[in-house]
C-alpha cells in the first residue's frame, strides 16, 4: 500500500453514531404509525379538527428512513467514505415536536460526536 492511499481505521464514536442512527430509525418507524393513529383517533373524536396535525407524523417517517441509511453507511466497510450526517441528527432533534424524547438524546449525542476532534479528522481524510 502506497503512502498516499493511506487510510485511517474507523473511530469507535463514528460507529457509535452508526448504531445510534440504526437503532433511532427503527423506532422512529415504529412510532410513525402508532402516532398517526393516535392522532386520527383524536381526530375523529373532535370531529376532523385533531386530523389537521396529522401531517406530523410524516417527521419520524421521514427521519427513521434517514436514520436506518445514514446509519448503514457509517457501519458499512466499503472504501467509499459516507459524509457526516448532520442534517439527520437535526432532524432527530426536531423530532421532539412528534413527542420522541428518545430521537432528542440521540441526536444530541450524534451532533456532539460529529464536532470530535478525532471524528473530524476521519471524515476529512475520507473526502
Amino acid at each position: 500500500m502506497s503512502a498516499n492511499s493511506y487510510r485511517p481505521a474507523r473511530p469507535d464514536k463514528v460507529q457509535a453514531i452508526g448504531i445510534m442512527n440504526v437503532v433511532d430509525g427503527v423506532l422512529n418507524l415504529i412510532w410513525s404509525p402508532i402516532l398517526a393513529f393516535t392522532i386520527f383517533g383524536v381526530g375523529v373524536a373532535t370531529l376532523g379538527i385533531g386530523c389537521l396535525v396529522l401531517p406530523l407524523a410524516a417527521l419520524p417517517l421521514v427521519t427513521g428512513i434517514l436514520g436506518l441509511l445514514s446509519g448503514i453507511r457509517l457501519l458499512s466497510n466499503n472504501d467509499a467514505a459516507p459524509r457526516p450526517a448532520t442534517g439527520v441528527a437535526v432532524l432527530q432533534i426536531a423530532n421532539v415536536l412528534s413527542g420522541n424524547v428518545i430521537s432528542l438524546g440521540i441526536g444530541i449525542a450524534a451532533l456532539v460526536l460529529y464536532n470530535d476532534p478525532e471524528v473530524r479528522d476521519y471524515f476529512s481524510s475520507k473526502l
